[in-house]
């Protein structure tokens, strides 16, 4: 813990200040070094004099950690905190175990600042990511701050993280629960919630009623979002509340907002010129093609074209190419071809909704079917029941429907 001495000898020398230069003409140099050096307690008077030199408030220097040094380890915090968000390759543990080393010292020390909150909101979310117990108890003393502060935005995102850990457990009923929770309580301690925290929660909201097979109820939300969206000009989120609603409809075979949806994602995609959105519309549009047209040699044109060169494609996004790709092949007859390309389908780490993990799941099934093509009735039936275990636990789809199908075909043939 450091001494009142030890504030002030750290300021002044942040400050480029000499000894002379922050005695001024109140102080003599030799006073000033023995407060530094604890052997001499200063006056309210002669503290308030040095407060002011250094550009602080007396409270500032009274504290055992003062906002500044509190700024300066969240500046540190944060940068080693989203500095490990952008790495998968090991480092990311290195720096969150870098971000413990230099809050845990000063955790039970921090106030009711800004600052603190901050840091309490990291520290929680680093204990989370290293499965150190006791990460919702900083979040919560985080929210409690945010709260007394009216930081909406910051109170919500703590909610959206702690549904986020729910969400990647695969417990969505959970998840929702958190949420709508969490809704309720920034709801009733805000008095004013801004548009973006607004949408986001609605958006999480539509994202979980689909998720736990709430369907009438998703698509009310979806579309309530999309029209506030609208009457707010507010285009964050945009791409993703239209991938969703076209999502649903691919799910209900509804041509008529595959139309509508698919139309607007374009507009949108094509106005950004963003390659994600770019490459996620196109993935969207192969499946639509796959299920209305069966033009299966277009959907393996766009799947390759990707495939080939996956430049601004995220890499989560490569197994649901090889799946079209591997399908494709399948129905025109290719079986050696697609199991290639199903082979290649690995389940994306940080793939969780339902609706995704249904359509992946698909690539046993049509394994299954490729292998009873070829005569090799051992390995479809055993890609059959791995299918068919896989989606059991989830909400219906088209794609259950699907595996459903494949197995009592080949399993109860």
């Amino acid at each position: 813990m450091s001494t009142l001495g030890d504030r002030i000898r750290t300021l002044r020398k942040k400050r480029g200040l000499t000894l002379e230069q922050l005695a001024g003409d109140a102080l003599t140099k030799g006073m000033l070094s023995l407060i530094e050096n604890n052997r001499s307690k200063p006056s309210m008077e002669s503290l308030s004099y040095i407060a002011e030199r250094l550009g602080v408030k007396v409270s500032e220097l009274m504290e055992d950690v003062s906002r500044e040094q509190l700024g300066d380890i969240l500046d540190q915090v944060e940068k080693l905190y989203y500095g490990a968000e952008k790495t998968d390759d090991g480092r990311e543990k290195n720096n969150y175990e870098k971000i413990v080393e230099l809050v845990r010292p000063f955790i039970e020390q921090l106030d009711s600042s800004y600052e603190s909150a901050r840091l309490l909101d990291l520290y929680g979310r680093t204990l989370y990511f290293l499965k150190i117990d006791g990460s919702n108890r900083f979040l919560k003393r985080a929210s409690a701050i945010y709260d007394e502060l009216n930081l909406t935005s910051r109170r919500a995102e703590i909610g959206f993280f702690r549904v986020g850990q729910k969400f990647s457990q695969h417990d969505y009923q959970d998840a929702l629960n958190i949420l709508l929770k969490e809704k309720a309580e920034i709801e009733r301690k805000h008095a004013y919630i801004n548009s973006l925290t607004r949408l986001e929660l609605g958006y999480n909201e539509a994202v979980l009623q689909f998720a736990v097979g709430n369907e009438d109820l998703a698509l009310q939300v979806m579309e309530d979002v999309i029209d506030f969206s609208k009457k707010e000009r507010l285009f964050y989120l945009t791409d993703y509340l239209y991938q969703l609603a076209l999502g649903y409809a691919i799910m209900n075979n509804d041509e008529e907002k595959m139309d509508l949806y698919s139309k607007k994602l374009k507009q949108f995609t094509d106005f950004t010129e963003d390659p994600f959105s770019k490459s996620i519309y196109e993935l969207m549009k192969a499946e639509v093609m796959r299920l209305r047209e069966q033009n299966y040699e277009g959907v393996l044109e766009i799947c390759n074209r990707y495939l080939d060169d996956p430049t601004g494609v995220q890499t989560f996004i490569l197994p649901f190419f090889y799946l079209l790709k591997g399908i494709s092949y399948f129905h025109l007859g290719e079986y050696q071809k697609s199991l290639e390309s199903l082979n290649e389908v690995e389940i994306p780490e940080v793939v969780h909704h339902p609706f995704d993990l249904s359509e992946l799941y698909t690539k046993d099934a049509y394994k299954a079917l490729c292998y009873a093509k070829l005569d090799d009735w051992t390995k479809a039936e055993m890609c059959a029941q791995t299918a068919w275990e896989n989606i059991q636990p989830l909400p219906h789809t088209i794609y259950q429907d699907f595996i459903k199908e494949t197995y009592d075909q080949i399993v109860g043939k």
